[in-house]
């Protein structure tokens, strides 16, 4: 894209005119497709959306007119994939679509409509050089900054010269990658760049997670440009709601003096972890920050319901052998599994009291907090038992980088 392109979009506005649009329906039988102009556009409340005119598709009533039990999964015969080139020669491409169509049965046309969450377009690069990636933003966030720009002007006619300095960039090395973050008033920017290595295709998201969890805002790039293993490309991303928190709550205070090292650490730290597992899916311990610092803008009772449930997965993720049972406990179980075995064979409730026999000898999330507790890695008013804290004077707080975590994953789209 051109550079004033970008600034447009910078600035949430986008609107490409293209001569050839297809979309294609999933269906392997007889899949349906709608081909003509269009134009891809970004209307005012920041969402992708498309419109194509075909001027040759012949109507089918039944399929315009099929209905879906509520609740149903959508079936592939109605989600579309899009391909189209604007005036410039680049290529586009969004995949799982659900589209509108107005049509009119007695004569060829169709005008499709579709929303879309993102639109990406990938080419050659023109030139050689370094992988690199950048990320925008269109939020604004406290975080620390520890390089000043320094801005020189000169007025031609008098030949004088202006100097003004602002300290608006975060600088952060990690895993051998170079991560510039740079603030503007109502946005601001992240560059990666590595001379050591290739780049992976999932840094954009994995620089998205550590900004969750180190500035404590679950903010999601709106447009990302890379450059990688020789191909150039961008997607932009349907801005939705506002994802920003008024109370942020980071590891560390923002406005502190040592905050740019700390949090340095901390980013770095955080990347390197979640870097480990990747499958094209956010890292599941990302997933319970996000939903965690979402539930804040939210009641006291969803902040509560969130809270409790990242706890829970937290302690699954990295600390589940603390969950196991102790040996008494088991043996004390076998025993009365076996005091109960001839009673219970006839018994109604023999299902629901073999289930209880099983969850006790399984790891689970209560022993693991207990145990944790006693070990002195989580303070004591941090352990939950039947919805009560136990009281203590100086909690400890829990490690996220402890222990290798298991391998659940879950889609990024699955991110609230």
């Amino acid at each position: 894209m051109l550079l004033n392109e970008i600034e447009d979009l910078k600035a949430g506005r986008l609107t490409l005119e293209c001569l050839a649009m297809s979309l294609v329906s999933r269906s392997r039988e007889s899949p349906n497709r709608f081909s003509g102009p269009g134009r891809l556009s970004l209307n005012e409340s920041g969402r992708l959306e498309l419109v194509l005119y075909d001027s040759s598709y012949n109507p089918d009533p039944k399929r315009l007119l099929t209905m879906f039990t509520p609740g149903c999964a959508i079936p592939d015969s109605h989600i579309y994939d899009l391909e189209a080139t604007d005036l410039g020669g680049a290529v586009w491409k969004s995949a799982g679509l659900t589209i509108g169509v107005s049509a009119h049965v007695d004569r060829p046309g169709a005008i499709v409509r579709s929303t879309l969450q993102t639109l990406a377009s990938e080419a050659a690069a023109e030139r050689s050089g370094a992988d690199w990636v950048w990320l925008f933003f269109a939020h604004r966030v406290d975080a620390p900054r520890n390089v000043v720009t320094v801005t020189t002007a000169e007025e031609t006619d008098t030949q004088q010269r202006r100097t003004s300095t602002n300290r608006n960039v975060w600088v952060i090395k990690c895993s051998g990658v170079d991560i510039r973050m740079r603030f503007h008033e109502s946005a601001f920017d992240v560059v990666a760049t590595s001379q050591s290595r290739a780049l992976s295709e999932e840094l954009p998201a994995i620089i998205e997670e550590s900004i969750w969890f180190t500035l404590g805002q679950p903010v999601r790039a709106d447009v990302i440009r890379y450059r990688r293993g020789g191909r150039e490309g961008i997607q932009i991303h349907s801005r939705g709601r506002d994802d920003t928190l008024g109370r942020a709550a980071p590891p560390h205070v923002v406005n502190a003096v040592d905050a740019a090292g700390v949090l340095s650490e901390v980013f770095a730290k955080y990347l390197e972890r979640v870097s480990a597992e990747r499958s094209g899916r956010y890292h599941p311990l990302s997933v319970l920050v996000r939903k965690a610092l979402r539930a804040e803008a939210g009641t006291l009772e969803e902040m509560a319901l969130a809270r409790c449930v990242a706890v829970e997965g937290i302690v699954k993720l990295a600390f589940s052998e603390f969950g196991a049972p102790t040996p008494d406990t088991l043996k004390a179980v076998d025993a009365l599994e076996e005091l109960l075995k001839e009673p219970l064979e006839s018994s109604p409730i023999r299902a629901r009291i073999e289930g209880a026999f099983r969850i006790m000898k399984d790891r689970n999330s209560r022993t693991a907090l207990h145990t944790l507790a006693d070990k002195g890695i989580v303070g004591r008013d941090e352990r939950l038992t039947r919805g009560k804290r136990f009281a203590t004077q100086q909690p400890t707080g829990v490690s996220t980088t402890s222990p290798s975590t298991r391998s659940t994953t879950y889609p990024r789209g699955s991110v609230s």
